[in-house]
């Protein structure tokens, strides 16, 4: 191991700081005890605390110490995005906090701040994970937080580390700013010319009909942990779809049947439909020389007569309807929404001639040509970003405090788009 700078040592930071997990929420009929709001996971983001979205839980008055969460007090994700982590700065009412969460009250030793910074660091580098439990869900047990091994400096130089991560970071987030500024501006400039479009048919009184009529629609394969008979074969799942396109990177593989590989199999033209996550969100299958399938998180849309309908013209007319909100009616669910195989059907898709369409595609390609060659440089930086700012943490964290901070490069370069 590198030799520590100096003044600096290796603890556990159960030894420096006391770590509490939050209340075990009663999911039982409401008693009648007094409710007081909490944080959850989903409250706690990197840097800071949602508090648009609180909920109340039941809580004893004897309760209140053991779980409430006190300006300065440090709160991390127990699982999700394991290790994330918050500072609460204080609320005029009393707050409590769930079980999903730990609660860090650092000793004198250790400053607030600089352990938010060692979390983030351990997350993007992937040591956290080390430390962190199960397969699929990962979760962070308070006895592994407390064993958590971190370096520690004196505490004076903890403070000018932070101070100096914050100086490089507040030029990086003010370009992050901009950049999601300008991911917003091309998404609006195509949000207008769907809505256009589509005026421009309303004003034409181009004939709806619904989907159904004109395409035939199935459900994917229904994964089954237990099936293992069958060659295995790519499928595709709802992450895989993007808006316009696929991502196939992390496709999956099941076993199926021959039966099942003809059944599910795509065909150049297929539109594959997301039925819950971003309902509606789909894009046209260009094809492949291996087979790909889907699973039950997709709709298949199948053009029946390819002559008077372009499938890439549907998924235009399902992508204006969801952004401009116009498939709310049509999806079911509250907290989660899902888009049914009935419910695609009924959608009412204006259908003008072939060749309209047609012309209407080459419109949006002339402009999506723009918009992605400006979406590729927004994603570049982004990229760039997000090295930049694991560099500052790895230079400052590492103790190199005379030359490691001035020899980044200056973060200002990812306003450069």
């Amino acid at each position: 191991m590198t030799a520590l700078p100096h003044g600096w040592r290796q603890v556990r930071l159960g030894d420096v700081a006391e770590t509490a997990l939050g209340k075990m929420l009663d999911r039982g009929k409401d008693s009648g005890r007094p409710r007081v709001p909490y944080l959850r996971n989903v409250n706690v983001q990197w840097g800071h605390i949602d508090t648009t979205d609180l909920l109340e839980m039941e809580l004893e008055e004897d309760e209140h110490s053991r779980f409430e969460v006190r300006e300065g007090d440090l709160l991390v994700c127990e699982g999700g995005d394991i290790g994330r982590a918050a500072i609460w700065l204080g609320h005029a009412d009393y707050i409590a906090y769930q079980k999903a969460l730990h609660r860090i009250r650092p000793s004198n030793e250790l400053d607030v701040l600089f352990l938010r910074y060692v979390l983030e660091h351990l997350s993007v580098t992937g040591r956290l994970r080390r430390y962190a439990t199960g397969s699929t869900i990962l979760h962070l047990p308070q006895q592994q937080l407390r064993a958590l091994p971190i370096f520690l400096p004196p505490i004076d130089e903890q403070r000018r580390i932070v101070y100096l991560i914050e100086d490089q970071l507040s030029r990086l987030e003010a370009g992050e700013a901009l950049l999601q500024r300008v991911g917003r501006r091309i998404l609006a400039l195509r949000i207008a010319t769907l809505n256009a479009i589509n005026g421009q048919f309303a004003a034409q009184r181009i004939p709806r009909v619904p989907l159904g009529e004109i395409c035939d629609t199935s459900l994917g394969k229904m994964l089954d942990s237990k099936q293992n008979s069958g060659e295995p074969t790519p499928y595709l799942r709802n992450i895989n779809v993007r808006w316009g396109s696929f991502d196939l990177e992390n496709t999956s593989t099941v076993p199926l049947i021959s039966s099942e590989r003809s059944r599910y199999a795509l065909r150049p033209g297929d539109l594959l439909v997301c039925e819950g996550g971003e309902p509606g969100r789909c894009a046209v299958w260009p094809g492949s020389e291996s087979l790909m399938t889907y699973q039950k998180a997709l709709h298949r849309v199948r053009v029946r007569r390819p002559d008077d309908t372009d499938p890439r013209f549907i998924a235009v007319i399902l992508e204006w309807l969801a952004r401009s909100y116009g498939l709310k009616k049509f999806l079911t669910g509250t907290t989660i929404r899902h888009l049914p195989q009935e419910r695609l059907r009924q959608i009412p898709i204006p259908l003008p001639s072939l060749g309209e369409q047609r012309l209407t595609l080459a419109r949006l390609s002339n402009l999506q040509s723009e918009t992605t060659r400006l979406m590729d440089a927004v994603n570049r930086q982004r990229r760039r970003s997000t090295a930049l700012r694991r560099s500052i943490l790895q230079t400052a964290l590492a103790g190199d405090l005379t030359i490691g901070m001035e020899s980044l490069n200056r973060p200002t370069g990812v306003l450069d788009v």
